[in-house]
């Protein structure tokens, strides 16, 4: 069996004696006295936790900013149809709210970074139709 492992020249016939009576107390004491695995278990806890702290904290940031930015495109809805916007630029109102429908809707979807662009979107149509029925 030794042959297998170790091929012709290797190993001798006397170490094959030494690798089968090992003393067992020896390899107790060879394993009680490794610390390496304390540190290693602290570093990786450490790295988990700065990990998911990130990974929370960013995902966070398009949460909060996708939220204010649908209820600041809210406003400019609110704003532009108290203005009369629905009959003087349809267009412009209409794209606002359906800009808000699909913002709301990505947002509900998790897709928290889409759903900050599209409600963008819709705020610029508000705001372009606000200017647009201020001219009139």
């Amino acid at each position: 069996m030794l042959e297998k492992l170790c091929p012709k020249g290797g190993k001798k016939q006397g170490d094959k004696k030494r690798l089968t009576n090992q003393n067992p107390s020896i390899m107790v004491k060879r394993i009680k006295s490794l610390k390496g695995g304390e540190f290693m278990d602290r570093r990786l806890w450490t790295f988990s936790l700065v990990f998911i702290f990130l990974s929370f904290s960013l995902s966070g940031c398009y949460y909060f900013s996708a939220r204010n930015e649908i209820k600041d495109a809210e406003k400019m809805i609110a704003e532009l149809k108290g203005a009369g916007g629905e009959k003087l630029v349809p267009y412009e109102y209409c794209s606002a709210e359906k800009f808000l429908e699909a913002a709301k809707l990505e947002f509900d979807h998790n897709d928290f970074k889409m759903a900050k662009g599209v409600a963008s979107r819709s705020k610029s149509a508000a705001k372009t139709g606000l200017s647009e029925v201020k001219k009139k």
